[in-house]
Protein backbone atom coordinates (compact mmCIF):
# COMPACT_ATOMS: atom_id res chain seq x y z
CA UNK A 1 0.00 0.00 0.00
CA UNK A 2 3.16 2.31 -0.05
CA UNK A 3 3.40 2.74 3.64
CA UNK A 4 6.90 1.83 5.03
CA UNK A 5 6.98 -1.47 6.81
CA UNK A 6 7.73 -1.49 10.40
CA UNK A 7 9.65 -3.71 12.69
CA UNK A 8 11.18 -7.20 11.19
CA UNK A 9 10.43 -8.75 8.44
CA UNK A 10 8.70 -12.02 8.22
CA UNK A 11 5.72 -13.83 10.21
CA UNK A 12 4.17 -11.71 13.63
CA UNK A 13 3.78 -13.38 16.66
CA UNK A 14 0.17 -14.99 17.17
CA UNK A 15 0.21 -15.27 13.21
CA UNK A 16 -1.22 -18.66 12.06
CA UNK A 17 1.13 -21.09 9.90
CA UNK A 18 -0.13 -21.98 6.65
CA UNK A 19 2.27 -24.81 4.90
CA UNK A 20 1.40 -26.86 1.51
CA UNK A 21 -0.04 -30.26 2.29
CA UNK A 22 2.52 -33.41 2.09
CA UNK A 23 1.71 -35.91 -0.17
CA UNK A 24 2.08 -39.64 0.22
CA UNK A 25 5.02 -41.27 -1.33
CA UNK A 26 3.95 -44.58 -3.15
CA UNK A 27 5.88 -46.99 -1.96
CA UNK A 28 4.91 -49.23 -4.77
CA UNK A 29 3.90 -49.14 -8.49
CA UNK A 30 0.05 -47.57 -8.51
CA UNK A 31 -2.40 -50.52 -9.32
CA UNK A 32 -3.59 -50.42 -13.07
CA UNK A 33 -7.17 -49.96 -11.34
CA UNK A 34 -6.17 -46.72 -9.76
CA UNK A 35 -7.89 -43.07 -11.23
CA UNK A 36 -5.25 -42.24 -13.67
CA UNK A 37 -3.93 -38.16 -13.18
CA UNK A 38 -5.92 -36.13 -14.84
CA UNK A 39 -5.93 -32.36 -15.78
CA UNK A 40 -8.69 -30.44 -16.86
CA UNK A 41 -10.57 -33.93 -17.10
CA UNK A 42 -7.86 -35.55 -19.58
CA UNK A 43 -5.78 -38.09 -18.59
CA UNK A 44 -1.87 -37.20 -19.01
CA UNK A 45 -0.44 -39.86 -20.62
CA UNK A 46 2.30 -42.11 -18.58
CA UNK A 47 5.71 -42.67 -19.71
CA UNK A 48 7.01 -45.80 -17.10
CA UNK A 49 10.67 -45.66 -16.88
CA UNK A 50 12.36 -48.36 -14.60
CA UNK A 51 15.93 -48.15 -13.15
CA UNK A 52 17.61 -51.15 -12.10
CA UNK A 53 19.68 -51.71 -9.04
CA UNK A 54 23.71 -50.51 -9.63
CA UNK A 55 24.50 -53.25 -9.06
CA UNK A 56 23.01 -57.40 -8.81
CA UNK A 57 26.06 -58.43 -6.53
CA UNK A 58 26.20 -58.18 -3.14
CA UNK A 59 28.97 -60.19 -0.76
CA UNK A 60 30.17 -62.15 -3.50
CA UNK A 61 27.04 -63.84 -4.56
CA UNK A 62 24.15 -62.55 -6.89
CA UNK A 63 20.97 -60.76 -5.23
CA UNK A 64 17.39 -61.63 -5.43
CA UNK A 65 14.67 -59.18 -6.83
CA UNK A 66 12.93 -58.12 -3.89
CA UNK A 67 9.43 -56.65 -5.35
CA UNK A 68 7.98 -55.51 -1.68
CA UNK A 69 10.69 -52.97 -1.24
CA UNK A 70 10.55 -51.59 -5.14
CA UNK A 71 9.79 -47.92 -4.21
CA UNK A 72 7.92 -45.59 -7.41
CA UNK A 73 7.97 -41.81 -7.18
CA UNK A 74 6.28 -39.70 -10.02
CA UNK A 75 7.12 -36.29 -11.10
CA UNK A 76 4.79 -34.57 -14.07
CA UNK A 77 7.05 -32.62 -16.80
CA UNK A 78 6.19 -30.08 -19.75
CA UNK A 79 7.37 -32.12 -23.37
CA UNK A 80 9.85 -31.11 -24.89
CA UNK A 81 7.90 -29.25 -27.86
CA UNK A 82 4.13 -28.75 -26.21
CA UNK A 83 3.19 -27.80 -30.23
CA UNK A 84 2.23 -29.89 -33.09
CA UNK A 85 2.05 -28.84 -36.44
CA UNK A 86 -0.96 -29.81 -38.55
CA UNK A 87 -1.10 -30.00 -42.30
CA UNK A 88 -4.56 -30.10 -43.76
CA UNK A 89 -4.83 -31.14 -47.19
CA UNK A 90 -8.54 -30.82 -48.73
CA UNK A 91 -8.66 -33.17 -51.28
CA UNK A 92 -10.08 -32.35 -54.54
CA UNK A 93 -12.08 -34.01 -56.85
CA UNK A 94 -13.85 -32.77 -60.36
CA UNK A 95 -16.67 -34.04 -62.29
CA UNK A 96 -15.95 -34.75 -65.63
CA UNK A 97 -19.72 -33.59 -66.83
CA UNK A 98 -19.56 -30.33 -65.71
CA UNK A 99 -16.16 -29.59 -64.83
CA UNK A 100 -16.92 -28.54 -61.17
CA UNK A 101 -14.17 -28.42 -58.44
CA UNK A 102 -15.66 -30.17 -55.30
CA UNK A 103 -13.08 -30.19 -52.04
CA UNK A 104 -13.45 -31.50 -48.08
CA UNK A 105 -14.81 -29.07 -45.94
CA UNK A 106 -12.50 -27.48 -43.36
CA UNK A 107 -12.64 -28.06 -39.98
CA UNK A 108 -13.95 -25.03 -38.08
CA UNK A 109 -10.39 -24.76 -35.75
CA UNK A 110 -9.01 -23.65 -39.15
CA UNK A 111 -10.88 -20.45 -39.05
CA UNK A 112 -8.52 -19.75 -36.37
CA UNK A 113 -5.41 -18.94 -38.73
CA UNK A 114 -1.98 -20.52 -38.43
CA UNK A 115 -2.35 -20.82 -34.50
CA UNK A 116 -4.77 -23.39 -33.22
CA UNK A 117 -8.24 -22.48 -30.74
CA UNK A 118 -6.49 -24.09 -27.60
CA UNK A 119 -2.90 -22.48 -28.14
CA UNK A 120 -4.31 -19.24 -28.56
CA UNK A 121 -6.75 -19.79 -25.33
CA UNK A 122 -3.23 -20.84 -23.62
CA UNK A 123 -1.79 -17.25 -24.60
CA UNK A 124 -4.62 -15.27 -23.83
CA UNK A 125 -4.49 -16.81 -20.62
CA UNK A 126 -0.64 -16.04 -19.90
CA UNK A 127 -1.83 -12.66 -21.20
CA UNK A 128 -4.67 -11.99 -19.13
CA UNK A 129 -4.36 -13.99 -16.08
CA UNK A 130 -0.44 -13.82 -16.06
CA UNK A 131 0.08 -10.64 -17.17
CA UNK A 132 2.85 -11.84 -19.76
CA UNK A 133 3.81 -9.31 -21.94
CA UNK A 134 3.24 -9.42 -25.99
CA UNK A 135 7.34 -9.71 -26.01
CA UNK A 136 7.21 -12.48 -23.47
CA UNK A 137 4.52 -14.06 -25.55
CA UNK A 138 6.38 -13.60 -28.26
CA UNK A 139 9.69 -15.38 -26.97
CA UNK A 140 7.38 -18.15 -25.35
CA UNK A 141 6.54 -19.01 -28.35
CA UNK A 142 10.11 -19.15 -30.22
CA UNK A 143 11.70 -21.57 -27.38
CA UNK A 144 9.23 -23.86 -28.39
CA UNK A 145 10.22 -23.10 -32.32
CA UNK A 146 7.63 -20.97 -33.32
CA UNK A 147 8.62 -17.84 -34.35
CA UNK A 148 5.79 -15.16 -34.91
CA UNK A 149 5.50 -11.32 -34.48
CA UNK A 150 3.83 -10.05 -31.34
CA UNK A 151 1.41 -8.17 -34.15
CA UNK A 152 0.49 -11.63 -34.70
CA UNK A 153 0.12 -12.24 -31.53
CA UNK A 154 -1.95 -9.76 -30.58
CA UNK A 155 -4.50 -10.17 -33.84
CA UNK A 156 -5.31 -13.48 -32.18
CA UNK A 157 -5.74 -12.01 -28.31
CA UNK A 158 -8.44 -9.72 -30.48
CA UNK A 159 -10.15 -12.38 -32.11
CA UNK A 160 -10.14 -14.54 -29.09
CA UNK A 161 -11.46 -11.01 -27.31
CA UNK A 162 -13.96 -10.72 -29.81
CA UNK A 163 -15.23 -14.69 -29.31
CA UNK A 164 -15.76 -14.37 -25.96
CA UNK A 165 -17.50 -10.41 -25.63
CA UNK A 166 -21.12 -12.19 -26.74
CA UNK A 167 -20.92 -15.19 -24.12
CA UNK A 168 -19.59 -12.70 -21.41
CA UNK A 169 -22.23 -9.79 -22.13
CA UNK A 170 -25.05 -12.83 -21.83
CA UNK A 171 -23.57 -13.12 -17.91
CA UNK A 172 -24.40 -9.49 -17.28
CA UNK A 173 -20.92 -8.51 -18.02
CA UNK A 174 -19.02 -5.94 -20.15
CA UNK A 175 -16.11 -6.03 -21.35
CA UNK A 176 -14.32 -2.84 -19.56
CA UNK A 177 -11.03 -3.82 -21.37
CA UNK A 178 -9.88 -6.25 -23.99
CA UNK A 179 -7.52 -9.27 -22.58
CA UNK A 180 -4.58 -7.41 -25.19
CA UNK A 181 -4.80 -3.71 -23.83
CA UNK A 182 -1.43 -3.32 -22.01
CA UNK A 183 -2.66 -2.71 -18.04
Amino acid sequence: NGNPIKGKPGAKPGHKASHRKKTESKKTKPDADTAAIEIAGKEIPTEEIVIQPDSTFCCGKEMVKFPAYDNCKEQIEVVENPFIRRLYTLKAVKCEKCGTIHRGSEPETLGTGLLGPRLIALLAFLKGVGHMSFSGLERFLAINGLKVCSGFISKCLDMCSSALERPYNLQGGSFKRKITQHQ
